[in-house]
């Protein structure tokens, strides 16, 4: 047996997700260079010099069983100091390697850190335009997410309308 929620929530298509199929298939029809596609948070420029070269260097240079293989599920213990220092020397914190937690993407980020919070009926609240995918998150960990809507004029946040939707069940802000 299957969830039904999760089955409803999967099957449910975003616009999000449906700018970047057309942006595939005008991308088809005019050419990839006659397209700039924001809809998914993909790359619209090249990368820097310094990251090509450093990723053909660790290919020529390093094991390719341990470049290829698995870290420790919270990264790798060198990887976490060196961004604890750097948010360390950069903001003035003092945070070790134990306090860094690595992903890969926003989407994984997301689904543990709230599945870590959230117990059954929390409440989430997030400001609309919004990536869909929130809700599939929220409701995958038991909360239920409001939407506040922005000021159409200006985009900006409807601080009333976020006031009133803020209750003792609010968990969290994202």
């Amino acid at each position: 047996m299957l969830s039904e929620k999760m089955m409803k929530l999967g099957k449910k298509r975003s616009v999000i997700r449906e700018l970047f199929e057309y942006g595939n298939r005008r991308k088809a029809e005019i050419g990839a260079e006659n397209v700039f596609d924001f809809s998914l948070g993909n790359p619209s420029v090249n990368p820097p010099v310094c990251v090509k070269e450093t990723i053909k260097r660790l290919l020529e240079t390093e094991d390719d069983i341990a470049l290829h293989g698995y870290t420790s599920a919270q990264g790798d213990a060198k990887v976490r100091e060196a961004v604890a220092d750097y948010i360390n020397r950069s903001f003035g914190r003092h945070l070790t390697g134990g306090h860094i937690y690595m992903t890969v993407g926003a989407a994984a980020s997301l689904t543990i850190s709230l599945k870590a919070m959230a117990v059954e009926g929390d409440e989430f609240i997030t400001f609309s335009p919004f990536f869909p995918e929130y809700r599939v998150f929220v409701e995958n960990a038991g909360g239920a997410l409001k939407v506040v809507p922005c000021n159409t004029e200006d985009f900006q946040i409807d601080r009333e309308l976020f006031e009133q939707a803020i209750t003792p069940g609010t968990k969290r802000l994202f």
